[in-house]
């Protein structure tokens, strides 16, 4: 886990080769702090469970990067 100033990491964005996305940490509503991610796309804010710290891998975060990245390439319902 990265720390800064000695606090666990609540927030990252990534960039990868399958797209980008923001995670963070659920520590008010999830007991364990689960990592989230979201992206907006075109004005709809679209949300991903990821797991625990210990499950959180590039791999994962490549998948839901990934996954939300379809959701840029498939048509508005506009």
């Amino acid at each position: 886990m990265v720390c800064l100033a000695g606090e666990p990491l609540l927030v990252s964005r990534m960039s990868g080769k399958q797209g980008r996305l923001t995670a963070h940490r659920e520590l008010e509503r999830v007991p364990n702090g689960a990592w989230r991610a979201h992206r907006q796309i075109r004005n709809h804010t679209y949300n991903l469970r990821l797991g625990s710290t210990q499950s959180l891998t590039i791999a994962v975060l490549e998948q839901a990067a990934a996954e939300l990245q379809a959701h840029l390439a498939s048509p508005s319902s506009a």
